[in-house]
């Protein structure tokens, strides 16, 4: 199962379970009510800001949004104000790997690389990898948990 359709079966449920119309969900998600419905439509996959948005709305784990966790139970983080660049930065420095070695392990450029530790987010696909290079939960990389 794809991250996308593993997201639509999570978010048709919780709609179904909460008694919400789709517009509800999405106001409170706030992002574009057409992104959501293209996703829906499995004609685009959402961004990792949108999954990070959808996480905290459903009050769920962002790796079981990514399909690389089993359980929708997350612990809030304790640290306000954590980035994901900082967080990357960090794991990055405790296993002692370089750009290249990242880069090398995920089958992409430096140049991509440098842009994560600027702040730019990965792709959803990436991120899952990335949390695998990196030996931690994607609610840890993504400063919704202090759980690695």
């Amino acid at each position: 199962m794809t991250i996308t359709e593993n997201f639509i079966d999570i978010l048709n449920d919780y709609v179904s379970r909460n008694d919400l119309s789709y517009h509800k969900f999405i106001e409170q998600l706030g992002v574009s009510g057409n992104n959501i419905y293209s996703i829906l439509q499995n004609r685009t996959d959402p961004s990792m800001r949108t999954l990070v948005a959808a996480a905290d709305v459903l009050r769920c784990s962002l790796d079981y949004l990514l399909g690389i966790g089993d359980s929708p139970e997350y612990l809030p983080s304790s640290e306000t104000g954590a980035t994901f660049a900082e967080r990357f930065e960090t794991r990055r420095r405790e296993l002692g790997l370089k750009k290249n070695d990242i880069a090398r392990r995920l089958n992409t450029g430096t140049s991509a690389v440098s842009k994560w530790l600027r702040g730019k987010l990965p792709r959803p696909e990436t991120a899952a990898k990335l949390c695998d290079v990196l030996q931690c939960t994607a609610d840890y990389l993504f400063a919704r948990s202090d759980r690695r």
